[in-house]
């Protein structure tokens, strides 16, 4: 009976926790799983409400009474524990059901994060690759603007004058 207390002392304490974290995290949502959560939790509260409530009966007879019910096993003290631990295997599998979808929901959340990021980049990126193209252009404007001003500056007919005018007659005849 000691281990029996202990057992759903420990397990009061563990649903509470996660009955806390339950409600933290759902508020004001209702979903089917949510409900099946709040439920499968309630019917195990109610089970140890139960056998807390038979164990304080049971103490509150005296010795004599007690013994003679522990001899006809007439409180059913194993059964109502076994009802109790196949509550807590069945919230178990909900509670692990519900951290699967929490998990499911975060996973969505930060890749639809991770998405929005990904695209913000790639405007960023493609900002920059046009402002380099637009720099790119820009220099090479400047560029064939220098070449074409250096070639126009010089005067070809000042070079061909001047050639001229130093030709010796009969140069170049064979």
């Amino acid at each position: 009976m000691a281990k029996s207390l202990n057992y759903i002392s420990n397990l009061i304490v563990r649903s509470d926790m996660r009955q806390k974290l339950y409600e933290r995290r759902y508020d004001h949502n209702s979903e089917d799983q949510q409900y099946e959560y709040r439920d499968t939790l309630k019917e195990l509260y109610i089970r140890i409400l139960k056998f807390q409530a038979k164990s304080v009966c049971y103490y509150s007879k005296n010795e004599a009474s007690r013994l003679g019910r522990d001899v006809v096993k007439w409180d059913n003290w194993d059964s109502m524990l076994q009802d109790i631990t196949e509550q807590e295997v069945d919230f178990t599998q909900v509670y692990d059901i519900w951290k699967d979808m929490i998990a499911g929901e975060e996973y969505e959340k930060l890749s639809k994060r991770h998405t929005e990021s990904l695209d913000i980049m790639k405007l960023i990126s493609d900002n920059i690759v046009g402002f380099q193209q637009a720099v790119a252009s820009a220099q090479s404007d400047e560029k064939r603007t220098k070449l074409i001003k250096w070639l126009s500056s010089a005067d070809p007919s000042i070079n061909y004058i001047s050639a001229r005018d130093k030709h010796q007659p009969e140069t170049g005849d064979w």
